[in-house]
């Protein structure tokens, strides 16, 4: 048995899953378009492949990041627009799972490529990771700022003292209580060091 190759998956990928299937709508489609013909040209510049040159084995999990790091470092992407990228790429290839099941290990390598923590840009942060998002920490904003940081921070593997993450706590817990929070505000606490847990 001969595997569909990576362009024909493609087409099947829109014209039956998306269009007859999903009946999905212009928008969506529309989106889903332009992250793919952004995959497409970052394949071509990096790997020196057109599209109908292709295979599913050249679009890796550690092809796909470096992908998602192209739009946020070169293309100023929000980690927002980078999520949604994410989205369209992980709906093509749990499609994939279902089409080709010999390519099925591949496909949950790339699925399971995670979401990027977004942060509101009000007095909330909030936490997505593995397709649904996580419980939202009522924070002042200058508190939200530093949050980012200390998230940003603890990606790359270089987490901050003991004494700076509590301090980050103590002021969350703080801007509540100044609100008039009837909650309990030691439990926001507690939510907030699991979110953390999560992102990190």
């Amino acid at each position: 048995m001969i595997s569909a190759s990576f362009p024909s998956l493609l087409q099947s990928f829109f014209t039956d899953r998306l269009l007859s299937q999903r009946q999905a709508s212009p928008h969506t489609i529309a989106g889903y378009r332009d992250c793919f013909r952004l995959l497409l040209q970052f394949a071509k510049e990096r790997l020196g492949k057109m599209p109908s040159q292709l295979r599913i084995e050249d679009l890796d999990a550690p092809f796909i990041g470096l992908f998602l790091d192209h739009l946020e470092s070169t293309r100023n992407n929000s980690a927002r627009t980078r999520n949604v990228r994410l989205g369209a790429i992980h709906s093509f290839f749990r499609y994939v799972t279902l089409e080709e099941p010999a390519h099925a290990l591949h496909c949950q390598r790339i699925l399971a490529v995670p979401n990027n923590v977004v942060l509101g840009t009000g007095a909330h942060v909030h936490c997505l990771g593995k397709g649904r998002k996580e419980r939202c920490t009522l924070l002042r904003p200058e508190t939200a700022t530093m949050v980012g940081a200390w998230l940003r921070e603890r990606r790359c593997g270089h987490g901050p003292p003991s004494s700076w993450c509590g301090s980050v706590r103590d002021r969350a817990l703080a801007g509540a209580r100044v609100r008039g929070d009837n909650s309990d505000v030691s439990s926001r606490g507690h939510a907030f060091e699991r979110e953390s847990a999560v992102a990190h």
